[in-house]
Order: C-alpha cells, then sequence, then structure tokens
C-alpha cells in the first residue's frame, strides 16, 4: 500500500451495488491513488458473482474475508444467537479491516455495516449506498422487543450502542446517503436522516438508447415479463406463497389469452432451476435467468412487465414500457406505511391484469395507454432521479471524491 494512497474501504453484501461502487472506483483510480479493504461477505451470503466480482478489481487491494459458521444456508437466515456466534468468530478480522481506513463505503446495511459503523472513530467518514427502492416496512411493523423501545433509544442511547441493537432495516446508519432518488429520501427523512446527508444518483442501469420506440407498434404476439423477487433467499415464507399464487395465476390467465408468451424473469440470487418445470409444462413459457448484460436491456426487449414492489419494475418504466404492480390483497399489510410515498397503480385481482392487458393489446398508441405512460412517468420521475450530463457511476465517484479532499484538507 503506497503511503500516499487513500484507504477506502468496502463493507457490501449485494453484487449488484458492489458492481456500480467498484465501477465508480474505477473512474475514480483514473485520478485519484486509492487503496481498496474489502470485507469480504460472499461465504455469507452464498453469492458466487460476488466472489468473481472481487476477482476483477484492478485497483490495488486486499480482501479480509468474513468466514461461516454453517454453509448450509446464507447469514439473512441465521437465527439471532447463530449471528451472535458469526460477529465474534469473525471479530479479528473486522479489526484488522478497519485498520488504516479513511472511508468506509456499505450498500444497503445489514449488521455487518452496523457493527463497523459502531467501531468507526469519529475521523472515519461512512457512505451508504442504496441501489434499491426502500419498499422494506419492517421498521413500521410491530418487530422484536427492541425496536418498540427505538424512541427511547434514538432519544438517549448513543448511536454507536443503538446500531448494534436497533435494526433500521433499510435505513442503518451513516454520514451520507446515496440514493435513487426523491422517494428514498423522503422515506429516509421520515425515519431520521438529516436531509442535507441525502443526495440523489438516479439508475446505473438506465441509458437513454436503450427506449425501445416499437412499444407502439402491433404486434401479432406480445411478450409478458415476469420479475421475480428473492423472498426464498431471506426465509420469507409468506413473500414466497404469495409470489408462488401470483405466478399462477399469471400463467393460467396467458393460456388463456391469445396473442401473449410469458418469460419469467429469475432473481439472481434465486436458483434457475426452481421454475424450470413452467418451460417444460407449458409452450408459451420462457425462462430468462439474468445475462451479463444490464437488467435493463434484457427488459427492453419485452413489451410488458410484470411484478410486486420491485425497483426494476420502476426502472422499467424508463424504458416507456406498461408496467402492472400486482399485489395480493395480504401483500398490502407488508407495505401499509411506506405506501403512500408509492402513488402507484396497482392490482389485487387477475381480472384487473386481465383487462389491463387487453387495454394495450387491443391499441397501444390509444390515448388511454398514453395517459397510462404519462402517470408511469410522473411516478418515475419521483422514484428515480434523472440529469441529464451525468451518469450515477459518475456521482459517486464524485461523492467519494469529495469525501478524499474532505479528509485531506482536514489532515
Amino acid at each position: 500500500m503506497d503511503s500516499k494512497s487513500s484507504v477506502i474501504g468496502l463493507v457490501i453484501e449485494n453484487y449488484k451495488e458492489f458492481i456500480d461502487i467498484s465501477r465508480s472506483l474505477e473512474l475514480l483510480a483514473t485520478k485519484k491513488q486509492i487503496y481498496l479493504k474489502i470485507l469480504d461477505l460472499s461465504e455469507l451470503y452464498q453469492d458466487k458473482k460476488y466472489c468473481q466480482a472481487v476477482k476483477l478489481i484492478s485497483i490495488p487491494h486486499e480482501t479480509h474475508r468474513i468466514t461461516s459458521i454453517k454453509r448450509s444456508q446464507p447469514f439473512s437466515n441465521y437465527k439471532s444467537y447463530e449471528k451472535l456466534c458469526t460477529v465474534v468468530k469473525n471479530k479479528k478480522i473486522a479489526i484488522s479491516f478497519l485498520r488504516d481506513c479513511e472511508i468506509i463505503i456499505s450498500g444497503i446495511q445489514t449488521i455487518f455495516q452496523r457493527i463497523v459503523y459502531a467501531s468507526l472513530g469519529k475521523d472515519i467518514l461512512f457512505i451508504t449506498y442504496h441501489r434499491h427502492l426502500l419498499f422494506d416496512d419492517t421498521l413500521h411493523r410491530a418487530g422484536s422487543y427492541l425496536n418498540r423501545w427505538a424512541g427511547f433509544m434514538q432519544r438517549y442511547i448513543p448511536q454507536s450502542i443503538q446500531c448494534l441493537f436497533l435494526d433500521k432495516k433499510g435505513v442503518g446508519f451513516a454520514d451520507i446517503y446515496l440514493v435513487l432518488g426523491e422517494i428514498n429520501r423522503d422515506y429516509l427523512v421520515d425515519n431520521g436522516v438529516c436531509k442535507t446527508s441525502v443526495s440523489l444518483l438516479g439508475s446505473s442501469e438506465y441509458k437513454q438508447n436503450m427506449i425501445n420506440k416499437n412499444n407502439v407498434t402491433k404486434k401479432t404476439q406480445l411478450s409478458i415479463c415476469y420479475i421475480t423477487a428473492a423472498f426464498d433467499w431471506i426465509d420469507d415464507k409468506e413473500g414466497e406463497e404469495c409470489q408462488s399464487i401470483k405466478i399462477d395465476k399469471i400463467i393460467k390467465l396467458v393460456e388463456r389469452l391469445r396473442g401473449f408468451s410469458l418469460t419469467i424473469r429469475v432473481h439472481p440470487r434465486e436458483e434457475r432451476q426452481k421454475y424450470d418445470d413452467f418451460s417444460m409444462l407449458y409452450s408459451f413459457v420462457s425462462i430468462e435467468y439474468p445475462s451479463e448484460n444490464s437488467i435493463m436491456e434484457d427488459l427492453s426487449r419485452h413489451d410488458i412487465i410484470v411484478g410486486g414492489l420491485s425497483t426494476t419494475l420502476f426502472e422499467s418504466m424508463m424504458l416507456e414500457k406498461l408496467c402492472i404492480f400486482y399485489l395480493l390483497e395480504q401483500e398490502l399489510d407488508r407495505y401499509r406505511k411506506i405506501m403512500h410515498h408509492y402513488t402507484i397503480r396497482y392490482f389485487m385481482s387477475i381480472q384487473d391484469v386481465e383487462k389491463e392487458l387487453l387495454l394495450f393489446d387491443k391499441n397501444p398508441a390509444s390515448d388511454k395507454f398514453q395517459e397510462i405512460l404519462d402517470q408511469q412517468r410522473s411516478l418515475v420521475a419521483k422514484a428515480i432521479h434523472v440529469e441529464k450530463g451525468i451518469t450515477a457511476i459518475e456521482k459517486i465517484a464524485d461523492h467519494i471524491s469529495d469525501a478524499i479532499y474532505q479528509k485531506e484538507i482536514n489532515k
């Protein structure tokens, strides 16, 4: 490690967030000397893509690998005492990782990000990158015993202690928050984050040339893409059950209608084999697993995108696609406190989904359909910030560069 290099620590468990941050750092490395210390969580979260991404980094770096106490399931499914045992087991590794770091960058915060934050000295800057829209409403529900005392803890207990016990899901603790757009900023502010600590980035996936102007031409067959979520990976049995019900209903609908094909787009943290039976049973169903392309490039080939509350579904609106939010009645309770930020047109019955599909099929250039697209543009403008002339990756690099500059002048 060169003594002139700025030392940046990465504590990121999400593959896509890791890719975005590493792209930003590669850009920054063309202008500044930087050295990376990576807290590698790939074994904990059983993420092979994350492991491959770490190997591709060309910036000088060292890796501090957190080891698992059990390899039969990802860390997110551990019981509380198992998480505690994992933390204790890896204490020395975390301390070694923190040594010499000037800036820490994390993704959406997990227990490891919170522990690192609690261990920081005041002279280390903590930056959190929220690549996704914040749909998790756990903070507002009658959660753990400690969360019921959240107000008392936030008022009387030091933040370095709070973050070890109070799970501010989707919010966490940081000095600077980098988010998609206004909706995320509003959510963070609602949960006690100072507005001046939040910066809007926009989507790292979107490019203007992805918009397919063929959307409004009549086709003999329209392609529907259903986006899955990795409920199994986080051991969310309720979410997985609702998703299975919706996929079954969508398949039966497309089977009954004519002029549609269905692609099930598998979340990268799910196993593709889980859905292969559908393509064998139904000739109109295909399974799509993430390619090396941007997800937006892959989705631009489809005409209609269907899913639950998903960041990808919001991003698809930027492609001028018909996007259908399909939520079962029992799912609304999961997001009841956050839904006021998302003024979306959602559908709770397969009959309403059918009407929407037939509206598009009947005349994709109609005034009614264009009105729907206008509503989508209005919603996505709040959800995902767009600034011409600069990409989200460039903005992240600029924020890190500014943080390094502040560290240098304060020395």
